[in-house]
């Protein structure tokens, strides 16, 4: 009996040492796994976010004419009609003359210069008449040309894109029988009115020329009006005849199946019957009729809706006094602005 009583603790006793020396190895395993875990959390803790370093690229500067130009390729506007020159100086030779609010590739920028690039070539401009704001422009943007200036330039130019007839580029025009006022003074005259008269409309207004002493050619003239974003082309010029009886008002467009702008053709017309029509209204001034051409490079060379307004015959001694009479002027002014919100209508 002793024995087996012996037997029976003697295996207890072994099935305790048992349970202990596993717990002992599983809490071993247990703070082992700890200690991993530990380890992990402080690498996880310790290691720093890799930093993104953006990489912005330096300015590149280059030197031409004696000036320094920082090279860049953006796109300005003109904050007023700007001479674009072949030389960085005042003196240089003028190449072409820029309209206000034209858009333009600017690829080097300096403190007084920048250089430009247009389809004519690289040339420069006064940088401080540049800005990167596009402009604002209220109501329908409308292009008047004063016909002629003060000084003719015989140098011939084609009568439109591609032709073989050429014309001289810029003459005086004719003049006053009566009031020996030159064409080129009345039309900049009636120009400056009508300007006065469409901003009070509401329209905006963009002068090819506001001065005499220019020189533009019709091909010019065409080109400013477009790169200064006109819907429209207003041409003002003053007629003559060797009939001095000869008198009246006439508009002028080109034709349907015109070599230069027959796509132009529905609009300008409609543009020259609008204004012909209340022009004739409002002064009483025979009406001509609108005349379809293609040998006016005033028109030929356009690219938006164009018509020439003949206001009358400065060979005619009664319409020749009239033309430079301020309320008449008034008159031919009004006709030509109900005329255009006509044509907007």
């Amino acid at each position: 009996m002793f024995n087996k009583n012996r037997k029976r603790q003697n295996r207890v006793a072994g099935l305790k040492r048992r349970i202990m020396v596993g717990c002992l190895f599983t809490g071993c395993l247990l703070l082992i796994a700890c200690g991993k875990g530990k380890e992990k959390k402080t690498e996880v803790a310790t290691t720093k976010p890799t930093e993104k370093v953006e990489q912005r690229a330096q300015p590149v500067y280059f030197k031409e004419d004696g000036q320094s130009f920082e090279k860049v390729k953006e796109y300005v506007y003109t904050t007023t009609k700007l001479n674009v020159r072949k030389e960085c100086s005042m003196d240089s030779t003028i190449v072409k003359m820029l309209p206000e609010r034209a858009k333009i590739l600017r690829v080097g920028v300096g403190e007084k210069w920048s250089k430009i690039s247009l389809k004519e070539g690289e040339f420069y401009v006064a940088t401080e008449y540049l800005t990167a704001a596009e402009p604002e422009v209220k109501g329908h943007l409308i292009a008047i040309d004063a016909g002629h200036q003060e000084k003719e330039d015989l140098e011939k130019e084609p009568i439109g894109p591609g032709a073989s007839k050429k014309k001289a580029k810029a003459t005086v025009g004719t003049s006053g029988v009566y009031t020996g006022k030159k064409e080129y003074e009345l039309t900049l005259e009636v120009a400056k009115k009508l300007q006065e008269e469409l901003s009070k409309r509401g329209y905006s207004v963009f002068m090819v020329r506001e001065s005499n002493d220019v020189n533009l050619s019709p091909h010019e003239r065409a080109d400013m009006a477009k790169e200064a974003g006109a819907e429209v082309l207003v041409r003002l010029h003053a007629n003559g005849s060797k009939v001095k009886e000869t008198n009246g008002a006439m508009a002028i467009c080109g034709t349907k199946n015109s070599p230069y702008v027959a796509k132009l053709y529905d609009n300008s017309y409609r543009l020259a019957k609008d204004i012909l029509t209340h022009f004739v209204e409002e002064t009483n001034a025979a009406d001509k009729g609108i005349w379809e051409t293609d040998l006016m490079a005033g028109i030929n060379w356009s690219s938006i809706p164009v018509t020439i307004l003949e206001m009358g015959f400065m060979s005619n001694v009664e319409e020749d006094k009239k033309l430079s009479e301020t309320d008449y002027q008034t008159k031919m002014v009004k006709g030509i602005a109900d005329g255009l919100d006509a044509y907007f209508e």
